[in-house]
């Protein structure tokens, strides 16, 4: 019975071992999920900044004849940047697209999370048990050991 309790502990060690790896992983994957978030924010920042330049010299050039000459200028620059800002657009779409992959990866981990949680209540349930049912084989071998002694005595007596 012994054999097998350790046998039960041994595989519990395993399974729990097992799902200690798979948190890792997951934290590990959270952190990239935080860090993908982050340069997500950082990168529509910059396009919502690219955009706000833009919208306030659009508004110079349509108020201002007299500076015809420094309109021009500003829209050749504008032009510069309108690959940049098609560029930062593009990323931000696929930087969007990788979001939503993100936030379904992270719902499904989370959901692994709450069954790894389960597992881990459910083995320290099992070590609790099989704590108990030690004390238990403990006892029954003291009691097991007083009866022999005690078997032994009358024998002598006798």
């Amino acid at each position: 019975m012994n054999d097998s309790l350790q046998a039960q502990l041994a595989d519990l060690n395993y399974i729990l071992k097992e799902r200690e790896e798979e948190l890792a992983m997951l934290r590990a994957e959270l952190g990239e999920v935080t860090a993908l978030r982050s340069n997500l924010d950082g990168k529509q920042a910059e396009i919502e900044s690219l955009q706000d330049k833009l919208e306030l010299r659009q508004l110079q050039a349509v108020g201002a004849e007299e500076r015809e000459l420094e309109l021009k200028q500003e829209l050749n620059e504008a032009g510069r940047m309108n690959p940049k800002y098609e560029e930062l657009a593009r990323a931000y779409a696929y930087l969007q697209s990788q979001h939503e992959d993100l936030k379904l990866r992270l719902a499904e981990m989370t959901l692994r999370n709450e069954e790894l949680n389960q597992f881990a209540r459910k083995a320290g349930e099992l070590e609790s048990r099989l704590e108990m049912l030690a004390l238990e084989r403990d006892d029954l071998r003291n009691r097991l050991a007083d009866q022999e002694t005690q078997k032994h005595l009358k024998e002598y007596n006798i």
